[in-house]
């Protein structure tokens, strides 16, 4: 896994954030543990979705820069969590949706549809409705 660049540039982020003063900085948040507000966790990932070089959320880390780490079941738990907000708080679905009922898009027409997020991840898929 080392072999993927955007772990070293995270880890590179994170080590420049936690030293020699613990500082935030754009492309990375500090999360101790995953919060109870569902929206404000979208707001975030939109954000870095957003962001030119995509972003990233270290759990296991305080405001305060001390680091505190996390266990194996709260691991399961944030992956689990930001998977479904990252299906479930984008809004393209919406607009296709919106395309198809109000005959934008009619059957049998072919789209594109390409996702990227931050540089680091992207995805495609051919549609033919």
């Amino acid at each position: 896994m080392a072999n993927k660049h955007w772990i070293a540039a995270v880890l590179q982020s994170l080590e420049q954030s936690l030293a020699p003063v613990p500082h935030e900085v754009n492309e990375l948040d500090w999360k101790a543990t995953l919060s109870d507000n569902k929206d404000r966790l979208a707001e975030h990932l939109m954000a870095f979705a957003n962001y030119p070089n995509g972003g990233s959320l270290v759990f296991g880390v305080e405001d305060s820069g001390q680091v505190v780490g996390i266990d194996q079941a709260a691991v399961a738990l944030i992956a689990n969590t930001l998977s479904n907000l990252g299906r479930d708080a984008v809004e393209p679905p919406l607009a296709l949706d919106h395309a198809v009922r109000t005959g934008q898009v009619k059957k049998g027409e072919t789209l594109l549809l390409e996702g990227v997020g931050g540089g680091f991840t992207w995805g495609a898929v051919l549609l033919k409705l």
